[in-house]
């Protein structure tokens, strides 16, 4: 699993990514993110909760 983590219009996204497909590479800040199960579980409750300014995104493939 490859876990990106990008800076989106002044938001934080986590852009969780199941295949090898196609990324895009136009973000400058981007960087990778190593999380552990434990950490994928709060982030997913984090989305949900929905606290602050940061926004969380989990995706299943990257969309070009």
């Amino acid at each position: 699993m490859a876990v990106f983590y990008n800076h989106f219009q002044n938001e934080e996204r986590f852009m969780i990514l199941t295949t090898d497909e196609c990324f895009c590479e136009s973000c400058p800040y981007r960087m990778p993110v190593v999380l552990d199960e434990s950490e994928l579980e709060a982030l997913v409750l984090f989305s949900k909760c929905g606290i602050g300014t940061k926004s969380y995104e989990i995706l299943k493939k990257a969309i070009c």
